[in-house]
């Protein structure tokens, strides 16, 4: 299923705190969302730099 990939270095951190953008990824990846746009509207979209498209896609299909 491939929900938690780990980090761009291939390295898993369990004892890592998880960002709400990463929980939006492995939410999305779960749920079987495919790629979506890119815009949201949350207060801190510019903030936002990966997990952008992931959070869309929640925001379009709400759990």
């Amino acid at each position: 299923m491939k929900v938690a990939t780990g980090y761009l270095d291939g390295i898993f951190r369990p004892e890592e705190a998880v960002t709400r953008f990463e929980f939006a990824k492995m939410l999305a990846s779960a749920l079987g969302h495919t790629e979506a746009s890119r815009d949201t509207n949350f207060s801190d979209n510019r903030d936002i730099r990966l997990g952008r498209s992931r959070m869309s896609q929640l925001q379009l299909k709400p759990v």
